[in-house]
């Protein structure tokens, strides 16, 4: 979708239009920007395109020729943004993705994949890229309006991650459907929280018994073992992190069944974002509260 000056960009799931000459006027009166854009892109022909829309950016260009040499470059210097093709030699640009966006030093960085045949697995993993360019008569169009969002900040939406209590906790979501798996496990990545994924009851018990979670999202429908007896067998392990039901029962009824049996809240499904987020730093807070108060009469016990 576009007009002469302008085009409609995917970003976060949101639609952006994007005037291209007015973001370019204000990037223009700003000062230069520093850094450099991470490209991997096997093509000259879609590689030229790039750095010409960079250089009309004022953005310095560094081209990696392969995932190694982008890893190296990463460490060294993290860029402004990183621009990936999906077709890479050994390794699929989509996996790449996920693999940086998984990462904390990462976490946070634009990221675009650039194909020339989208395919629904590309943009349903549980950490997709930031937007999809597709490879085609409008490419150079769909690279300038990825460059100046993210020079603009509206890739990201959240801001002051550092500053949210929801920020570098470990988070266990105890869910079957896959749907939901992305659509949650993808928001609280971007709220900044570290997500493992627990496929039913057992897998819940076992993941959330070995490692250590500020927070547990049990769905109370699983295959295997519910979310009501998985709740009991971690209580038994002595896990004592907060653990919200999400479910799609409303009734008051079932509510006081849920919270009689241990949950610590319940958030219904489908799950509106700013509540299942308020819920979880609700009970974060609630836990760092209790930790604090105990924490002086363990030191005098010492």
């Amino acid at each position: 979708m576009a007009s002469d000056s302008g085009v409609w960009a995917l970003a976060n799931q949101q639609f952006f239009y994007l005037d291209i000459e007015e973001a370019m006027s204000a990037s223009n009166a700003a000062s230069p920007i520093r850094g450099y854009i991470l490209v991997l892109e096997p093509s000259h022909l879609f590689r030229d395109v790039i750095e010409r829309s960079c250089a009309a950016r004022g953005l310095a260009v560094y081209s990696a020729n392969d995932v190694g040499e982008a890893i190296h470059k990463l460490e060294d210097e993290q860029p402004l943004c990183v621009m990936t093709a999906n077709e890479l030699k050994g390794i699929p640009g989509s996996a790449l993705v996920t693999a940086l966006k998984s990462t904390p030093t990462c976490r946070f960085l634009p990221i675009a994949l650039m194909t020339s045949d989208i395919d629904a697995s590309v943009s349903q993993t549980v950490f997709p890229p930031d937007m999809i360019l597709e490879k085609n008569a409008r490419f150079e169009k769909a690279v300038g309006s990825f460059l100046s969002l993210a020079m603009l900040g509206k890739i990201d939406p959240i801001a002051n991650h550092q500053e949210d209590h929801l920020y570098g906790k470990h988070v266990l979501l105890a869910e079957d459907s896959t749907d939901t798996q992305v659509l949650v496990g993808r928001l609280l990545h971007r709220a900044g929280m570290n997500v493992a994924i627990a496929c039913d009851g057992h897998q819940a018990i076992m993941v959330g018994g070995r490692g250590h979670y500020d927070l547990i999202l049990m769905d109370i429908e699983m295959p295997k073992m519910d979310g009501l007896e998985a709740l009991v067998r971690l209580r038994e392990q002595r896990i004592q992190a907060p653990i919200i039901a999400l479910t799609a029962h409303t009734s008051l009824e079932f509510r006081q069944k849920a919270l009689s049996a241990g949950f610590d809240d319940i958030v219904p499904k489908p799950n509106a974002r700013e509540v299942l987020l308020d819920t979880c730093r609700r009970h974060l807070l609630i836990e760092q509260d209790q930790t604090d108060e105990h924490s002086p009469l363990e030191a005098q016990a010492h």
